[in-house]
């Protein structure tokens, strides 16, 4: 290679390597790629042409120009990179490192969403954004200074008011502490008689709790030793009863026979007939003849014919439901015996005597209907000799479903009904009370030791055989839901 092609050469790099410095050097990039944006500041703290633009930390541009304007406040003109957007509402600070060196730092606002966004070109002055320095040492023990004296001014009010305050701490002190012993000794006071309640309250548990088990005990003894009796006069008195029924249910077929009716109904029309005739011969008999004999003889016959007619009259009372009611049937008034003639038996009739004057066994049906829909729930009673002071009462409740049952020992008086044993499968007692025999009454249940419940109902007597009752179940019980009831009951 030549002499001359080698310094050729050297001359080219030479150049190339002066235009890269001065690209580097003057930022060239940036000066042609870059927009620029101006700031305002009463104040740059030495800030220079080319001090670098942070955002955020990182580094945006740099520092372009640095004018004085003629209010005595600085323009600064600074070139930012393309694609970094510069918000109207930012923070311009400028930073002084511990070098010495400045750079000027942008803070972006905190809502970017509606923050304004710099034009890419510097604004007139007046509108341009303003910065600012650091706070110096200076200021700093100026504002330290400031808080200084509001605090001595605090202090200066805490020492006139403290000693009032104090005074007032003590009273309140005081009266906290009168206020404790108080309500300490009221108390001792209350847990003494607590105490008291407790143990008197556990001495009625006990002995309650001894009489329930000897009640038990009295009641399966009861309960075991007259089970085979118990259950065979059940048996009988079940047997009884179908037998009557049966018997009941053919008198009543033979008495509804239509036949039957109008024949009876004719043959004691036709015997009164015949009688009345016979009593009016008999009475002209008696006017026509003066002889004593055969005059005491015809009032002996008129007053045999008054009793036939007498009972005719109840014959046709009895079996004639067209006139008359059954038990309510008229058997005459009795006719004066004339003098000197023998007393005829007036006619009597009882529907029953002896043992069986009282029904052995009345059944009991109850309707119940509740609040929780559904159709009623069905419980059936038997009652072993109703009629007596003391009877037995077994039976069971809500049939079909989750039956329970009843064996209960009941005791009359005048107004009050009592029993004990078991209710709803529970060890319990049962009290109805019907003040001065009112239809109205009161019925109580109390029943399930383990979980004591009081079912409560108002009873109204309608007839013998009927009566209504409201109430409710489980008006006293921590286990179930209290649950109004009303329903009525009849009785066979």
């Amino acid at each position: 290679m030549s002499t001359q092609a080698r310094v050729g050469i050297f001359t080219l790099l030479a150049l190339a390597g002066v235009f890269a410095a001065y690209y580097f050097i003057t930022n060239y990039a940036l000066a042609h790629n870059g927009y620029n944006i101006g700031i305002r500041f009463h104040d740059v703290g030495g800030l220079q042409e080319g001090s670098t633009v942070l955002v955020s930390g990182v580094q945006v541009g740099e520092v372009t120009t640095v004018d004085l304007l003629p209010d005595q406040t600085v323009e600064v003109t600074c070139t930012i990179n393309n694609g970094v957007t510069i918000y109207r509402d930012s923070l311009f600070v400028v930073a002084i490192t511990i070098t010495g060196a400045t750079t000027l730092t942008i803070e972006p606002p905190l809502q970017r969403q509606v923050a304004m966004i710099m034009p890419q070109q510097p604004l007139p002055p007046d509108q341009q954004p303003w910065g600012t320095l650091p706070p110096t040492l200076t200021d700093l023990l100026s504002a330290g200074q400031e808080q200084l004296k509001n605090f001595s001014k605090t202090m200066a009010v805490v020492n006139r008011e403290l000693p009032a305050l104090a005074k007032k701490f003590s009273l309140v002190a005081t009266h906290t502490d009168s206020l404790v012993q108080d309500a300490d000794s009221s108390l001792t006071t209350l847990t003494a008689e607590m105490q008291s309640t407790v143990t008197a309250l556990n001495e009625t548990i006990q002995t309650t709790g001894g009489n329930m088990t000897a009640l038990t005990g009295n009641l399966n003894g009861l309960v075991s030793e007259d089970r085979p009796r118990i259950q065979k006069l059940v048996d009988r008195l079940s047997s009884t009863a179908d037998n009557l029924n049966k018997t009941m249910a053919g008198i009543a077929s033979i008495a509804q026979d239509p036949l039957l009716h109008d024949s009876l109904i004719g043959t004691v029309q036709n015997v009164e007939g015949a009688t009345a005739k016979l009593k009016a011969m008999a009475t002209e008999l008696e006017g026509i003849t003066g002889d004593p004999k055969t005059e005491s003889q015809l009032k002996q016959t008129v007053a045999n014919l008054q009793s036939v007619t007498a009972k005719a009259d109840a014959i046709l009372g009895q079996f004639s439901t067209a006139v008359a009611q059954p038990g309510s049937a008229t058997t005459g008034a009795p006719q004066p015996v004339p003098s000197g003639a023998t007393p005829v038996p007036q006619p009597h009739f009882q529907s029953g005597g002896g043992l069986f004057s009282q029904p052995l066994v009345q059944a009991q049906v109850r309707e119940t209907w509740g609040t929780h829909g559904g159709g009623p729930a069905s419980d059936m009673n038997l009652v072993l000799l109703p009629g007596a002071k003391t009877h037995l009462t077994v039976g069971a409740n809500d049939l079909g479903y989750s039956t329970t049952y009843n064996f209960l020992l009941d005791r009359n008086s005048k107004d009050l009904q009592l029993g004990a044993g078991v209710e709803y499968s529970k060890l319990g007692i049962a009290a109805l009370f019907r003040p001065f025999g009112s239809p109205i009454g009161i019925d109580a249940r109390i029943y399930d030791p383990k979980h004591p419940t009081l079912d409560l109902y108002g009873d109204l007597r309608l007839s013998e055989r009927l009566q209504l009752f409201y109430g409710e179940r489980y008006l006293w019980n921590n286990t179930q839901t209290k649950t109004p009831s009303f329903g009525l009951e009849i009785k066979y």
